[in-house]
């Protein structure tokens, strides 16, 4: 089977999404399928179950975003970046044939990628990756082959929003088992213990300021920031003093990272598709504070503490303070092991192979 991800920002950056790309991308491809990348950034070394190339596409990053009306109709500076870079890879994806092809960035790659399956057998996969709102609206008016939902809850939503015979499949976003663990290298932080760590982008839905203040409460402790953005610099320094320390690690550095905290948290609001971060705190063994929604407890289960209200600065200190006390044992290491990419690549294999024989 040939399979190809459309993948403006990989290359570039190392989020949820290009994380994902690249961690099925590679399990599919030890398993014998052709697996192509076509990405922005350029080719990182190290990957060789399967071909990687670049279109060598420029983006202007950080750059404030218009998340209005321009921002609805895709005409905003990243779409547009999205539909040139999209529109560059057509030569690419039509020497590749694909079987399944994976829009990775919505908007008008959605849009061509429909337009180039409807005049080819290729099957359209689009995986719901941009959360509750338009933007997977706007992918499940594609009509895609099959539509990915990344929780139950996520599938519930995607049903209420989709063409009545839409096919959806619950698949959710997985962790690398073998390279986040409990064992390991450690980072010399030198900030005062326990260290709460929240990994987090500069979106306001995030609620990092939220996490600022409740680490304020604590008596003893520090907030670890892991985030490529300065937004919140001044903020916390301001509420913290040198309990405060925003960086910016790799992808590959992040394992590191996540052993070198004590307690791991974000309280996102509950737009949020999903959260790969919970998965790899999980995986290093490290206690969770998270939103209480269905969507965190469908992932994090018994195996953290949750909270409604994040904006009750002392709630929220008082659960960082539960969880940090509690004996966990062996919760979270049963808890993430249904989440490793082995598992999860079989399930997008079997949903693959199902669409694959339609084509033949």
């Amino acid at each position: 089977m040939k399979i190809l991800f459309l993948s403006i920002y990989s290359g570039h950056y190392q989020r949820g999404m290009e994380t994902v790309v690249q961690e099925l991308a590679m399990e599919l491809g030890k398993r014998q399928h052709k697996v192509m990348v076509l990405q922005g950034g350029p080719i990182r070394k190290g990957f060789q179950d399967f071909e990687t190339r670049s279109l060598a596409w420029r983006l202007k990053w950080p750059k404030i975003n218009n998340t209005g009306f321009l921002r609805k109709l895709f005409l905003d500076y990243y779409s547009r970046q999205i539909l040139g870079f999209s529109l560059k890879a057509f030569r690419q994806i039509k020497l590749f044939k694909p079987d399944i092809l994976i829009p990775a960035n919505g908007g008008w790659q959605s849009l061509l990628a429909k337009l180039y399956c409807g005049l080819t057998k290729a099957r359209l996969v689009i995986m719901g990756q941009a959360g509750l709102g338009w933007d997977d609206r706007w992918n499940l008016k594609m009509k895609p082959d099959l539509f990915v939902a990344l929780s139950k809850r996520n599938s519930r939503w995607a049903r209420e929003h989709s063409f009545s015979q839409q096919k959806i499949v619950v698949i959710p976003n997985g962790v690398n088992l073998v390279k986040f663990k409990p064992t390991g290298l450690k980072l010399p932080l030198n900030l005062l213990r326990p260290t709460v760590l929240c990994v987090a982008g500069s979106e306001k839905y995030k609620r990092v300021k939220e996490t600022i203040m409740a680490v304020a409460q604590l008596k003893r402790g520090s907030l670890l920031l892991v985030t490529q953005s300065s937004t919140y610099d001044k903020f916390g320094k301001e509420v913290l003093g040198k309990r405060f320390l925003r960086k910016r690690f790799t992808h590959e550095e992040m394992p590191c990272v996540y052993r070198s905290a004590d307690i791991f948290t974000l309280v996102s609001e509950s737009s949020e598709a999903f959260g790969i971060v919970y998965l790899e705190a999980m995986a290093s063994k490290l206690p969770i504070v998270a939103t209480d929604d269905f969507l965190r407890r469908e992932i994090i289960g018994p195996a953290g503490l949750y909270i409604k209200s994040p904006q009750n600065s002392l709630l929220y200190a008082q659960k960082l303070q539960q969880a940090l006390r509690r004996e966990w044992g062996s919760l979270a290491a049963k808890r993430v092991k249904k989440f490793s990419w082995v598992k999860i690549a079989s399930s997008y294999e079997k949903a693959f192979n199902q669409l694959y024989e339609k084509i033949n």
